[in-house]
């Protein structure tokens, strides 16, 4: 008898995320560890902060949309830190404003880290 993937019992995918792999403790990436599989996702880009809009927010378009993909383009941000922002609460257009206020405040971090 085949046995197929099960959502019950002891059987679970868990998915960890983080900036920098060589971070994690031996007792997650080593021989016997507990990650088994390692994705690398590259950072966001123009074209998935539009996909992650039009899921989040149900909009394809707005005024605010060629600065946010402009800062995208100058920093790095992965899709899950867009993700996040783009889940929070209150109006798209107050969404939208927190989002440009986070590209930029990575955009600062960015260049300090460069002049380090």
């Amino acid at each position: 008898m085949e046995r197929g993937w099960s959502n019950c019992g002891d059987q679970r995918i868990i998915v960890f995320t983080a900036t920098n792999k060589e971070k994690l403790g031996s007792a997650l990436l080593g021989a016997g560890g507990r990650i088994d599989v390692h994705i690398h996702m590259p950072n966001c880009t123009p074209d998935a902060f539009e996909t992650l809009a039009s899921n989040y927010l149900n909009i394809t378009t707005h005024e605010l949309f060629n600065e946010i993909k402009a800062s995208i383009l100058e920093t790095e941000v992965s899709p899950a830190e867009l993700a996040e922002q783009l889940l929070g609460c209150g109006p798209v257009d107050n969404v939208l404003e927190r989002l440009v206020e986070f590209l930029a405040a990575k955009k600062v971090e960015k260049g300090k880290a460069q002049e380090a």
